[in-house]
């Protein structure tokens, strides 16, 4: 449904008329760069040895977001990923983790003194009949000032130490209206970090977004920069280690769901705790999952009144060499093509559809199959949409019904 880490834009579009070639040597000796260097911590025997390599990823890294230079490290991750050995997947996971370490945190001089900032993403899980709202925080810079007010009381109370200057982007994120770039979070990082510590601010041109996906059930974000002088805490169970993750969650959530409920209108919602840019992401799309596929069988037994008793979900396994989502399919009664689909995402190895079958069931879905193999991760040649597997195991695009409404209204 959704990536769990960035993906940069193809060179050629990013740079009209410059395609890429793998073979200018500057762009080769930084794939191969990173690529040794990733290697070499993957296999460091010391902290000592960490810490070196580390640093001269992060410094790499960071030099070529800054200079909104992505296709090396795409390419440097994808070449570790597709690697036969297991040596190549460890340093896949050490690249892609300084990669995002790069991108959402770094350390800023500023009047004299030096500060560490991150990036921080405040998710919600949210799910409706309506459109799930995106966009400016408010009518007007009014509300929107009283909201992130609100916000940022609850925010410093119960999850940022004390001592932490923030900055909140005053606009509710889909995740595609989020960067979809290493450099496009680290650009992003570094305005809003710089802000929290005084910078002036700058506004965000919110009408080059692309508008948010229609789904029944999605994530919305805030997304904030936070700056703490060098080496203090960042967050209170950090500042307070009697405090756990999970008491902050549970008086983040008391406290701050009423003041996002106005964001949120016609939807019932989850808050998670804030947490740094990628994780949150991920966190999130993992929490969406089992909601999406409630939201679609509710959404069908309320739009073309068919019973989930009567609705057959068929589980497709998707990717390539490996599993990384399943596509479920919804077909009902009387016909043989795909009303509706659901994407789950994949985040490990070790998962596969029992967790899917077990939603299913509790929304009183019953029949359902599960082809054998893994299919290709087949889009509509026009719109680009996920084709979901029908009942004869062919890849087809999601048909609803001549007769019936699909469009989501917007609550009002």
């Amino acid at each position: 449904m959704k990536r769990s880490r960035p993906k940069a834009a193809p060179l050629a579009a990013a740079n009209p008329g410059k395609p890429a070639n793998l073979r200018e040597p500057h762009l080769a000796r930084n794939i191969q760069q990173l690529i040794t260097l990733a290697t070499h911590c993957a296999k460091a025997g010391s902290r000592y040895e960490d810490v070196y390599w580390e640093r001269e990823i992060l410094a790499l890294a960071s030099k070529l977001m800054a200079a909104g230079k992505d296709l090396p490290i795409e390419t440097a991750l994808d070449i570790t990923l597709k690697g036969a050995l297991d040596a190549d997947l460890d340093a896949h996971e050490t690249l892609l983790s300084f990669c995002e370490a790069a991108a959402e945190c770094s350390t800023i001089d500023m009047d004299g003194a030096r500060f560490d900032t991150l990036l921080v993403a405040m998710p919600m899980v949210a799910w409706s009949r309506y459109a799930i709202a995106s966009g400016p925080l408010g009518e007007n810079d009014d509300v929107a000032s009283q909201i992130a007010h609100e916000l940022m009381i609850a925010l410093h109370t119960y999850v940022l130490a004390h001592g932490t200057r923030a900055c909140l982007s005053p606009f509710l994120y889909s995740i595609d209206q989020m960067p979809i770039s290493f450099s496009g979070v680290h650009k992003l990082a570094k305005k809003l970090s710089l802000e929290a510590l005084g910078a002036k601010r700058t506004r965000l041109d919110s009408a080059k977004l692309p508008a948010a996906a229609d789904l029944l059930a999605d994530v919305r974000f805030l997304i904030l920069g936070v700056s703490v002088p060098e080496g203090a805490p960042l967050f209170r169970w950090q500042e307070d280690q009697a405090l756990t993750r999970e008491a902050c969650a549970a008086a983040w959530t008391k406290h701050a769901k009423p003041i996002l409920a106005s964001l949120l209108p016609g939807c019932e919602f989850e808050c998670l705790l804030p947490d740094a840019f990628f994780v949150s992401c991920r966190e999130a799309d993992r929490r969406v999952r089992p909601y999406a596929i409630r939201a679609a069988v509710s959404f069908l037994e309320n739009t073309l009144n068919v019973k989930p008793e009567k609705v057959h979900a068929v589980i497709a396994a998707v990717g390539e060499k490996a599993v990384t989502e399943f596509r479920i399919s919804f077909i009902t009664p009387g016909q043989s093509d795909v009303v509706h689909g659901s994407i789950w995402p994949v985040f490990s190895a070790e998962e596969d559809e029992s967790e899917i079958i077990r939603v299913l069931r509790e929304c009183k879905i019953s029949r359902i199959t599960t082809p054998e193999g893994v299919f290709a991760a087949e889009h509509c040649d026009d719109c680009g949409a996920p084709l979901f597997a029908n009942e004869d195991s062919e890849m087809v695009h999601p048909a609803w019904p001549d007769d019936a409404e699909h469009t989501a209204a917007h609550y009002h």
